[in-house]
């Protein structure tokens, strides 16, 4: 008796508008958060590689061990 009305009330509140816009809004909110975040992985990967390269050319035109300064790059995290 007692799960056939939890079973009732948690339908009628499935099936109102306000759970469905609330649904809506945060499936919308995924998304737009997602295209954020990968635009932002691109940058930082971008920026990554960009580093990289510089300390790269640096290493292969310094003359002594002396002029070698080491640079630790950490590749960006998803």
């Amino acid at each position: 008796m007692l799960t056939t009305l939890i079973r009732q009330e948690l339908l009628s509140y499935l099936m109102t508008f306000r759970f469905a816009a609330a649904v809506f809004i945060m499936l919308l909110l995924v998304v737009t958060n997602t295209n954020v975040l990968l635009e932002d992985y691109e940058q930082r990967l971008a920026g990554y590689n960009t580093a990289v390269k510089t300390h790269q050319q640096l290493l292969r035109t310094s003359k002594t061990y002396s002029d070698d300064v080491l640079v630790v790059n950490r590749p960006p995290t998803l």
